[in-house]
């Protein structure tokens, strides 16, 4: 890739994230080309929460929400998905001092029917030893190949569901005041 294709893929990755981010790290993305391709890409975003009283809120960017082909509510014949899908998504946010998680993204463990796979979510919260706390969110996405039964189709719209509701992907802190002695 020439170097201004690069540049200009790194730019476009960061506007996806957020229109205020700034190059973290080296200023540059990471390409893993071996099976299954990897991309990383560090980013700061300053003031990226909004506040609205003792709290701050944020979507987290670029979630997989429609990760299955399930676009009509009722199905009489089967599915057929066609395509392997082999996706991680990870963010890790460092959290700003005196806030606690209030929300974040529900745990989801999700096994397909016909052997097509499974999609989960994680979430955790750390803490260093005096560090700021860390959010770590983790979206895996494993499918594979599979003729899906008509009468399986609504666990399919179901997950396409609550993947696509904007509070599973929103983040609410709640901002510690400093209680007087």
């Amino acid at each position: 890739m020439l170097p201004e294709a690069r540049q200009r893929a790194y730019q476009q990755w960061m506007t996806w994230i957020s229109q205020a981010a700034v190059p973290a790290g080296t200023g540059d993305f990471e390409i893993n080309h071996t099976y299954p391709d990897t991309v990383a890409i560090e980013v700061t975003v300053p003031r990226y929460a909004v506040r609205s009283g003792d709290y701050l809120y944020f979507q987290l960017p670029m979630p997989v929400t429609a990760p299955l082909p399930a676009a009509t509510d009722t199905r009489i014949y089967p599915l057929m998905v066609a395509e392997p899908s082999d996706r991680i998504r990870h963010w890790t946010i460092t959290l700003p001092e005196n806030t606690t998680v209030q929300s974040a993204p529900e745990d989801i463990a999700w096994t397909g029917p016909a052997d097509l796979g499974d999609i989960t979510i994680e979430t955790a919260t750390t803490r260093d030893d005096g560090g700021p706390a860390v959010l770590e969110v983790t979206q895996t996405i494993r499918l594979s190949p599979a003729v899906i039964p008509a009468e399986d189709y609504p666990a399919l719209l179901e997950l396409n569901r609550r993947l696509s509701r904007p509070a599973q992907w929103r983040v609410l802190l709640n901002l510690k005041t400093a209680t007087a002695d």
